[in-house]
């Protein structure tokens, strides 16, 4: 009786065993799904605010007796905050060997409350023998004022050898940057005083210090070459200078007798020479007098292409060349010789030609984009994988072997003793099975989201990407990432929070590079996330086109895919209107016909992508759920969703897109095509990842040049100063106008609908949002200028539409609105044909 109490009792104790190390196997593999869950603390908020002044430590230098250090930052020692930084060290050793790296150190963030600051170290291998002298070349995203840079010699046995603190100039980020290229720079000098907006900055450059890449080319709005042999730069400065004015730069040439000079090396530049002549009774491009000392001695140069900005007596003097998406600005003469050179006029005529021509704002919308980026790169793809069911399967089969099936053969057998030996044994069988699955699963290895934006001009044959890459592996510790190909990493946009941890500094990650990059991000969780910004500019091969225009109640015409990209999704934006057109491969291209008649024009934007995105007013999220799309579709168009939302919050359009007789197209072009193809590791292991890049372009199409043309209601009022005792509100996400009585009495409102030259207008019609046309104490009017009479509103079309419109080419709208409510200004469709067409 005693034995078979035992038996059972050994029973019950093997049962026990056997489920707990069930239990246990599955929780290991629910750790990484554990460990992936956000860690809270407590934060304090926070603003990055300028560098404190320059401390006694920071003018204290480390190995000077052994080495020499001359250091170039950006241009003339100065750099613009949130751009990419050029900065070449020139180093001599005259110490002993020197084997390790070469750092530079890059504050990222700094609490002035408390004094604790983030940094970053850019490094590079180096090693630098008795006596010799080794120059080192980097490029720095910074994004912090700083008043000096940090710089160090570190062995490989971690010791800094040599460190010094070198003073730079940060400039704003709203810096316009002017770089002039001349072999003699002392004639052009007088460029130094060429202001093109509140933060001008003119740098004089040479063959070593023009770019060589396109990232540090972005630091300027316009460059200038004059007396330059343009044949002399190296190839890598040559696409870099071409690829900029592709992608929206202003190049200004100065040519006259060293026309050939300064045209031999830029082939992008296709004209004819012709000789030269001199020309005499010269006035300035506005009709102003000019004072110069002598005639003026001119290039003949024809281009295709090109079209007369400036000319005297019928001789060009300056041609504008469209070239993509920026301009080259050819001046017949030479700027740095006289007549023009000694002229007192001469910066001020020069602004006058380069007006318009170039991005007067100096904002970087890169950072920005690219930190907004890291929110969609940190949503990752579920983990799927047959792996995993295995797992789980091999868990489930073992559970079963040690409970009711081991029991019922020892049972048969009369051999329940042995369970303390089949247990153990068939754990440690099924714990290697578990291990061995795990190890192939997608959970073993890291997980890279790359995100990018690709902005690319009109016209224009190269993009520029903003991207964010997010990555986590399952391990603790420090998370390497290795990458084949150079990533050029941007500066971080830190978020603001400081955690309390009471530290002076810490180091935010580390980025080596050479042949490939390295980037190390330190003390890490399992499955932290860990993000890198970068920039890139891609060559595409060609761009896309557009020809689709409204008619009607229907959108028609074509889009041109001319990249070498394939789109997997490509949307179409025409004024407010958003339109899917599915697939469209390199090369190829879609016809466009889409009815607007059920489109609501007065939907909330929230609707508007919501629909564009699923086609039927359901989430994503319920699709997934019903079967419509799978999982993985599903994410990526939430993903699309996301990058699109990105750039319209960035957009400050306040009022309508129809201006000056143009009305703008955006076109919005998914991929999965790595930016950065090449196979990546974290932690010596190839990496899991995914890509989706969201090219962009935006367009125009001139209405005057149309032989016909029918706008639907998308056009809204102009801002007006009229607007005394009652207020004008524009919701550009929401698409609507939205008019404000601010008084305790009744208000007469005056709306103006502009419209643009080159046109004749054949029909106006209005359409007011039933849901918000309320508080008016009598019927709105159109003003006909023809009669002199205001008119009762119609819902039907006003013609001939040009009775209705002013001298200014406005067309007027009356509401009544009574006291302290508020309206939708009614929308007004336009239909016409182009006096140029």
């Amino acid at each position: 009786m005693k034995y078979h109490q035992k038996q059972k009792l050994k029973q019950k104790i093997f049962a026990v065993i056997a489920l707990v190390i069930a239990l246990i196997m599955v929780l290991s593999l629910l750790t990484p799904v554990f460990a992936a869950a956000p860690n809270t603390q407590t934060v304090t908020a926070v603003t990055n605010t300028d560098v404190a002044e320059p401390t006694p430590e920071q003018e204290k230098i480390i190995g000077g007796d052994h080495f020499v250090l001359d250091l170039q930052m950006g241009f003339d020692n100065s750099y613009i905050v949130e751009k990419v930084t050029p900065m070449t060290a020139t180093l001599t050793n005259n110490g002993e060997a020197f084997q390790g790296e070469f750092q530079v150190k890059v504050y990222t963030y700094e609490n002035t409350d408390s004094g604790f600051q983030k940094y970053a170290l850019y490094s590079q291998k180096m090693e630098l023998p008795e006596g010799a002298t080794k120059q080192v070349s980097m490029e720095l995203g910074l994004n912090t004022v700083r008043r000096f840079m940090e710089v160090s010699l570190v062995d490989e046995g971690g010791n800094v050898v040599f460190q010094k603190h070198v003073p730079v100039d940060a400039l704003s980020p709203e810096t316009v940057a002017v770089g002039v290229l001349s072999e003699q720079p002392a004639q052009v000098q007088y460029l130094a005083g060429m202001n093109l907006s509140e933060k001008t900055s003119v740098f004089f450059l040479d063959r070593d210090t023009f770019p060589e890449s396109q990232s540090v080319m972005e630091n300027f709005a316009v460059l200038i070459i004059d007396d330059f042999d343009t044949a002399t730069l190296g190839d890598a400065q040559k696409k870099a200078l071409k690829n900029w004015v592709d992608n929206g730069g202003l190049l200004v040439l100065g040519t006259g007798v060293q026309a050939q000079k300064v045209l031999s090396g830029l082939d992008f530049v296709d004209v004819s020479l012709n000789g030269t002549q001199s020309v005499s009774g010269i006035s300035a491009p506005d009709g102003t007098a000019l004072s110069l000392s002598a005639p003026l001695t001119v290039a003949g140069i024809s281009a295709e292409k090109a079209s007369v900005k400036w000319e005297a007596n019928g001789t060009p003097l300056t041609s504008l060349m469209p070239y993509g998406g920026g301009y080259v600005l050819l001046n017949h003469f030479a700027l740095g010789l006289a007549p023009f050179a000694n002229m007192p006029q001469q910066t001020a005529v020069l602004k006058g030609l380069c007006s318009g021509l170039y991005d007067a704002e100096g904002e970087n919308a890169g950072a920005e984009i690219t930190n907004q980026l890291r929110y969609a790169a940190n949503s990752f793809p579920s983990v799927t994988g047959n792996s995993i069911v295995v797992i789980f399967l091999a868990v489930g089969i073992y559970i079963v072997l040690a409970g009711p099936v081991m029991y019922l053969v020892l049972k048969k057998k009369d051999r329940r003793e042995l369970g303390w030996i089949t247990i153990p044994v068939l754990s440690v069988v099924f714990l290697g099975v578990v291990f061995l699955l795990a190890g192939r699963s997608t959970y073993h290895n890291g997980m890279i989201s790359t995100k990018a934006i690709v902005e690319m001009e009109e016209g224009s044959s190269v993009g520029e990407a903003q991207i964010a890459m997010a990555m986590k592996v399952p391990g603790n510790g420090d998370v390497t990432l290795e990458s084949e190909l150079p990533i050029p990493v941007q500066p971080q946009l830190d978020n603001g929070w400081y955690d309390g941890n009471g530290k002076a500094e810490e180091i935010d990650y580390k980025v080596t590079t050479g042949d490939g990059t390295n980037i190390v991000f330190y003390d890490n969780m399992a499955w932290e996330t860990n993000f890198v910004g970068a920039s890139a500019t891609l060559e595409l091969g060609g761009s896309v086109t557009s020809n689709v225009a409204f008619d009607g109640e229907k959108v028609v015409g074509t889009v041109t895919n001319g990249t070498s990209v394939n789109f997997m999704d490509v949307y179409l934006k025409l004024d407010y209107v958003y339109i899917p057109l599915g697939e469209l491969p390199a090369g190829e291209t879609i016809d466009v016909s889409y009815d607007l008649s059920t489109e609501d024009v007065h939907s909330r934007y929230g609707e508007q992508m919501t629909n564009l995105i699923t086609g039927d007013g359901t989430t994503v999220w319920d699709q997934v759920q019903n079967g419509t799309i799978t999982e993985e579709r599903g994410y990526t168009l939430r993903r699309e969703q996301e990058m699109m939302e990105i750039l319209y919050n960035w957009d400050t359009t306040e009022q309508s897109s129809w201006e000056n007789s143009q009305i703008t197209y955006e076109f919005f072009g998914f991929s999965d095509m790595p930016i950065f193809d090449s196979v990546k590791y974290l932690n010596g292991k190839p990496a899991r990842e995914n890509c989706l890049s969201m090219f962009h372009t935006v367009g125009s199409k001139d209405l005057s040049r149309e032989k016909s043309f029918d706008l639907p209601f998308t056009v809204l009022p102009e801002t007006t100063d009229q607007a005394v005792n009652y207020g004008v509100y524009y919701d550009n996400r929401n698409n609507f106008c939205e008019v404000n009585n601010y008084m305790d009495t009744n208000q007469e409102v005056i709306l103006r609908y502009a419209v643009g030259e080159g046109v004749r207008i054949d029909e106006i019609q209005f359409a007011f949002d039933e849901s918000y046309r309320s508080g008016m104490y009598a019927d709105p009017q159109v003003y006909n200028v023809k009669t002199g009479q205001w008119e009762d509103f119609v819902e039907t079309p006003y013609a001939p539409g040009e009775d209705y419109i002013n001298e200014e080419r406005v067309v007027q709208f009356k509401m009544y609105l009574e006291p302290g409510t508020y309206t939708h200004a009614p929308r007004m469709r336009v239909k016409g044909v182009g006096l140029y067409a």
